[in-house]
């Protein structure tokens, strides 16, 4: 017929050992899929790891979001790098706490889905703490 798929290699790579024993997110399965660009160096290979410093860094990002629930990848389209993620609200509190670890980890699934991501926040109006995101 004439049509070309285009396909792009996946921007996800699996973060085996970070879940393993559900101490990281209990409510997470074992496996997670995160952005290949912080998930660990053996990624490039397809043998993803999350081992050394990464491992360090997301555990601090699940830290400041209620229940260490931080982003996590629900479904991505392996032909254009488009994603869905599920998360909790990060825990700013009044004082506006900020985690770099988290703004790190979110801005590199922004880097790695440019083509398709959208972002939504689905809590209530009044769910929103003070008002402001």
């Amino acid at each position: 017929d004439g049509s070309a798929t285009v396909t792009y290699p996946s921007p996800w790579a699996p973060i085996l050992h970070a879940n393993a024993n559900y101490g990281l997110c209990s409510t997470y399965p074992s496996v997670l899929v995160g952005p290949r660009s912080v998930v660990g160096s053996d990624a490039k290979n397809g043998n993803a790891t999350s081992d050394g410093g990464n491992l360090g860094a997301l555990r601090r990002a699940a830290a400041f979001r209620s229940e260490n629930r931080f982003p996590a990848l629900t479904w991505g389209n392996p032909n254009d790098g488009g994603s869905i993620w599920r998360s909790s609200q990060p825990k700013v509190g009044l004082q506006g706490n900020r985690s770099p670890e988290d703004e790190r980890y979110l801005a590199a699934i922004g880097e790695e889905a440019k083509r398709a991501n959208l972002a939504a926040d689905a809590r209530a109006e009044g769910g929103v703490g003070g008002g402001s995101m």
